[in-house]
This record gives C-alpha cells, structure tokens and sequence, in this order.
C-alpha cells in the first residue's frame, strides 16, 4: 500500500484493477508477474493524474490525502486460501483488511470525504 500524504480530512483511495486469474493454470502464470507477486512490483509508484498533489495537474484533489493499494492475488481482495500443488496462495482478504485497519490508525475514521477509484 502506498500513501501519500495525510494532514486532511478528505481520501482519494485507489486500487489497481487487474482482473481475475479464473482458473490454476492462470493464475500460476500470474504469478510470475506484478499482477500475482508483489515480487515482481515496482518498489515505489508515482502518484500521478488524479491522484496528483500538483494543482496544474490535478486542481480537485490535489491537496486530499491519497491512497494506492496494489493488486495482490487475483481475486479482488476476497481470497483468503491456498492451493499447495501449484504454490499458490490468495491473501487478498488478509491484504485488505490489513490495509484498512492502518488506515484507520492513520486516521481515516475521521475523514469527511471519502473517494474510490480503479486505476
């Protein structure tokens, strides 16, 4: 999770869109890549467009606090199992509500405006 910023009352959230791996066979071929393996993430992402602290790039949100959780496991953040044979494990469930319960600690419980967005 990435998190830029945090001194305002306000959250622009945004999380990777990647869709589903449907079958075992997909999804170890996903995992070979950022969209199955934080292995193969970028260490660091720009927070660009929409989620700009720029004014010229992003003049309504600009100053918002902003948010990425990254992609993880190929099942919208509802996994929470594992198939041992092909080595794969779907965490997203444990991914999101890690996330959320530190955001909470951050202080998103107190925000005011609250905007979510696929990216």
């Amino acid at each position: 999770m990435d998190v830029f910023r945090w001194k305002s009352s306000r959250i622009s959230f945004a999380s990777w869109g990647g869709g589903w791996c449907d079958t075992i066979r997909n999804c170890v071929y996903r995992k070979t890549s950022r969209r199955g393996s934080s292995s193969f993430m970028e260490k660091e992402i720009a927070f660009t467009g929409i989620l700009s602290d720029k004014t010229a790039e992003n003049p309504d949100f600009y100053n918002w606090n902003r948010v990425k959780v990254r992609y993880c496991d190929g099942g919208s953040f509802s996994g929470d199992s594992e198939n041992k044979a092909a080595q794969l494990q779907f965490r997203g469930k444990r991914i999101w509500l890690a996330a959320m319960e530190d955001l909470m600690a951050k202080g998103m419980r107190q925000a005011k405006q609250f905007r979510i967005r696929k990216f």
